[in-house]
């Protein structure tokens, strides 16, 4: 795993020296601590287990309007574009991002809402109903008569 840790920091190198020739600097996307969340997802539980929660990191700088969520067939399926221009206009960088996630059975689409932090992340909130307890079930025990 090391080593596919090391290829990425090296490709986001080169491809941060390539963006500096085109006369971009290091765009905010393609800092190294901010490309490898942006195919990452988290769950978060923070203690509530009345709450399905998702965070999804999208890159800083995505235009609230270029975002959609679709929730369909319990799939939600959340997808963003950005586009960037280099200070001098000749240079373009387009990102787009498509994630799909399985939500639990028992989500109620009209209680999915999410949120989209300065940071860049986008946060996915969904109530889940309460569960009931299963109750004791005394289960009988039943005999066999011996035979001889």
């Amino acid at each position: 795993m090391r080593d596919v840790d090391r290829q990425f920091q090296r490709m986001e190198r080169q491809m941060d020296a390539m963006f500096r020739d085109f006369g971009f600097g290091q765009l905010p996307m393609l800092a190294s601590r901010r490309l490898r969340p942006a195919v990452e997802s988290e769950l978060v539980s923070e203690g509530n287990p009345s709450v399905y929660s998702l965070k999804l990191y999208l890159g800083e700088n995505v235009d609230p309007e270029k975002i959609k969520l679709t929730f369909k067939d319990k799939l939600l399926t959340v997808e963003a574009k950005s586009e960037h221009q280099s200070e001098d206009g000749n240079t373009r960088v387009y990102q787009e991002v498509m994630r799909k996630v399985t939500l639990p059975d028992n989500v109620d689409p009209k209680d999915v809402k999410s949120r989209l932090n300065p940071d860049g992340s986008l946060l996915i909130e969904a109530t889940l109903p309460a569960i009931e307890a299963p109750q004791p079930k005394e289960i009988p025990i039943e005999t066999q008569q011996a035979t001889s």
